[in-house]
């Protein structure tokens, strides 16, 4: 498992300290398409939720508060009168990566019917510690009638996902967040008591709405998230980080097992991992169908060991088949999108990621490799 990685703060301290020559590596990428103001200081208050049995009630809300807490509890009540839509595993029906520093975001929900039906489903593969207690929506073809949403393009009918924490009901805390991909514009919002951040990405700038903890609320807009992060990584660590974890399962801002060990080539598998995944290679292309989807889920219960040891394998002989499985496998901890995945080593913020990567050989290949690009040395203690 993967560490949170670094705070904002720390991300910040990295940058500074690097001296981020980013001006090569980004000078392809056009200027913002606004340019945001100078942020107002971030609070270190936490704002992902307490425990998942928490209800407590503020003693005094707003009249507005109030409204919202309302709300809630309609919304709640409404869930359970929704039809059963299927049961899915996250990494089954939401893909998200970046490619060229935007996000690509693929839903693949089973066959739904109607304009605009929701149905109520159940959702497997998540570990945070909300996802016991939440509670999950699909919206097939929702009309677009009104005025879209910031970032989206109004043509096209999309998949809407929603997540639904009901005892998040405290000021500050996350109770729904929202999923959309229209024409391969995204959009994604969460909300609660007194909280609303938004994102929204088309094909001209990914734009940031932040009213949370904030006084005045901030709007930030460049031309792709990945320049959005480079702008501000204590702001989208801070708030754009816990949404994406809950309705994803990852941190899209951060690297995963795929994309480091991919790039970082030197770190070797563990040896009982290695002997675990050429005995289940085996199987993977056995006669039986049955035997074959056994295998596959043994595969993935080896988490990021599985993983290293599939990228050191030599694919060579592999059957078709094999190859299949052990793709659709390392497809659950990708989180960029460079092909060959060597390119990671030019990518200057994918380095300063990985610096706060859980594993310590993976912090350490990083600085090597930022030393390398800088030319001197990166005074950061790993």
């Amino acid at each position: 498992m993967k560490s949170k990685g670094f705070s904002g703060s720390t991300w910040m301290m990295i940058g500074l300290t690097v001296g981020l020559s980013l001006s090569a590596a980004v000078a392809a990428a056009d200027p913002p398409a606004s340019q945001p103001a100078v942020p107002p200081p971030v609070t270190n208050q936490p704002i992902q939720g307490s425990a998942p049995g928490a209800t407590t009630i503020p003693a005094v809300l707003t009249e507005g508060q109030a409204k919202q807490l309302a709300y809630l509890e309609g919304q709640k009540q409404a869930y359970e009168t929704l039809a059963d839509g299927g049961t899915f595993q996250i990494d089954d029906l939401v893909h998200c990566t970046i490619e060229d520093g935007r996000i690509k975001l693929q839903l693949f929900p089973k066959d739904l019917s109607g304009d605009g039906v929701v149905t109520r489903i159940k959702i497997l593969g998540l570990t945070d510690p909300l996802a016991a207690t939440a509670q999950w929506k699909l919206q097939n073809a929702l009309s677009m009638s009104k005025a879209p949403p910031i970032g989206i393009a109004s043509q096209g009918k999309p998949v809407m996902l929603y997540r639904e924490d009901f005892n998040q009901n405290q000021p500050g805390q996350i109770w729904v967040v929202q999923l959309a991909v229209i024409n391969g514009n995204i959009l994604l919002s969460a909300q609660g008591i007194s909280y609303h951040v938004t994102l929204g990405e088309d094909s001209k700038a990914a734009r940031l709405s932040i009213s949370a903890d904030l006084d005045p609320p901030m709007m930030l807009s460049a031309p792709t998230l990945g320049e959005l992060v480079r702008q501000h990584p204590v702001e989208l660590h801070k708030y754009l980080s816990p949404p994406l974890i809950r309705i994803t399962g990852h941190d899209l801002l951060e690297p995963g097992p795929t994309d480091v060990y991919g790039a970082f080539t030197d770190i070797s598998a563990d040896p009982a991992s290695a002997k675990t995944v050429a005995d289940l290679l085996v199987q993977l292309d056995s006669d039986s169908p049955a035997k074959r989807e056994t295998e596959s889920a043994e595969l993935a219960k080896l988490g990021t060991p599985g993983i290293i040891a599939v990228l050191r394998l030599d694919r060579s002989k592999f059957s078709q088949e094999q190859k299949t499985r052990c793709d659709a496998f390392l497809r659950t901890g990708k989180r960029r999108n460079f092909d060959p995945l060597a390119d990671a080593l030019r990518d200057v913020n994918f380095l300063i990621d990985a610096l706060g990567d859980a594993d310590i050989q993976v912090r350490q290949a990083a600085k090597k490799t930022l030393e390398k690009i800088q030319g001197h040395p990166v005074d950061i203690d790993i």
